[in-house]
């Protein structure tokens, strides 16, 4: 089915139908109501591709995630995805795998699909960057650094919010404090880590830093087991 096809089903022109599908508030309430019936008996499914080609403007929002298997990050797409959806826009995800091949393929790939605007989550390097500041397109970054024209950076403050923590479980009584951080070198995770220290340092705790050889929850089950055959939680529970 394509667009004529309604069109001659809801005896309207087809682009009457295409004002509808848009949400173009200058048609009325029957006519509305018509095309849409229509749209439902045909089964009709629009393509976004050939709509953003015909208008001129995409409706589809690409997004990169750094890995799916974090909750964090499937959090944050699953709240994009409806807040597009609302708003008129789809979504293609793609998932970089903390790989920079994987990141730079997903980009080039959403690039060629004419998105409206591409929000990335995973690190970045500076080439990438260079490359998407020439695209012009809105860009949305985590933890990026990078902000002005197209860019649109979202950061954190880890460090106050690791000390947040910390400050609770100091007044909770424990003393003896391990940290589980993550075997990639980015930057949040070494703030966090650089506060676990001196967090602990400055209340005298005793503190241990673990970090796992693999990304996940193998590489999560690792380092606990390497946290308790060290010792460490055995010494704090007989102390």
């Amino acid at each position: 089915m394509n667009l004529q096809d309604v069109a001659n089903k809801a005896g309207v022109g087809a682009a009457t139908v295409s004002r509808v599908l848009n949400g173009h508030p200058g048609v009325k309430a029957s006519t509305r109501a018509k095309v849409l019936r229509a749209v439902e008996d045909l089964k009709y499914k629009p393509n976004l591709h050939a709509r953003s080609l015909a208008g001129g403007r995409s409706q589809v929002l690409g997004i990169v995630m750094a890995n799916l298997y974090n909750p964090f990050f499937a959090d944050i797409y699953h709240a994009i995805e409806t807040h597009a959806r609302q708003s008129g826009y789809e979504t293609l995800l793609a998932n970089s795998s903390h790989d920079m091949k994987w990141l730079k393929a997903s980009v080039h790939r959403l690039l060629g699909q004419q998105v409206a605007g591409l929000g990335v989550f995973p690190e970045m390097e500076p080439a990438i960057l260079d490359e998407l500041r020439e695209t012009r397109i809105p860009v949305v970054l985590f933890d990026a650094g990078a902000v002005g024209g197209n860019f649109t950076t979202i950061d954190f403050d880890y460090r106050k919010g690791a000390r947040m923590l910390l400050d609770l479980i100091h007044a909770l009584g424990h003393r003896r404090l391990a940290y589980i951080g993550a075997p990639l070198l980015l930057q949040p995770t070494e703030t966090r880590r650089i506060e676990f220290l001196e967090t602990t340092a400055r209340y005298g705790s005793e503190s241990l830093v673990v970090t796992p050889v693999d990304d996940g929850f193998a590489g999560g089950r690792e380092a606990a087991r390497e946290l308790l055959r060290s010792g460490f939680q055995l010494r704090r529970f007989c102390a």
